[in-house]
């Protein structure tokens, strides 16, 4: 069950990353879907265990900091 659902989120993500990075290959598309994951997956431990120690504009930071590593910051900005 736990990987139908990854599988069923990478899938998503390919399909809505896909069209915001153009250029990419299958491999580099994945690479940034995986990357995706992988942080997303980490913000939910980190902010979980430590709740205390972040503060909001302090996750909201390192979210966009996380968005602008998957090469997403300055389309977010250009369309803000």
């Amino acid at each position: 069950m736990f990987h139908d659902k990854y599988d069923r989120w990478r899938h998503y993500l390919r399909a809505e990353l896909g069209p915001l990075i153009p250029g990419l290959s299958p491999d580099a598309l994945n690479r940034r879907v995986d990357l995706a994951v992988a942080m997303a997956d980490g913000l939910l431990v980190t902010f979980a265990l430590e709740d205390k120690k972040y503060r909001l504009v302090d996750r909201r930071a390192i979210v966009e900091d996380m968005i602008a590593m998957l090469g997403l910051g300055e389309r977010r900005a250009a369309a803000a």
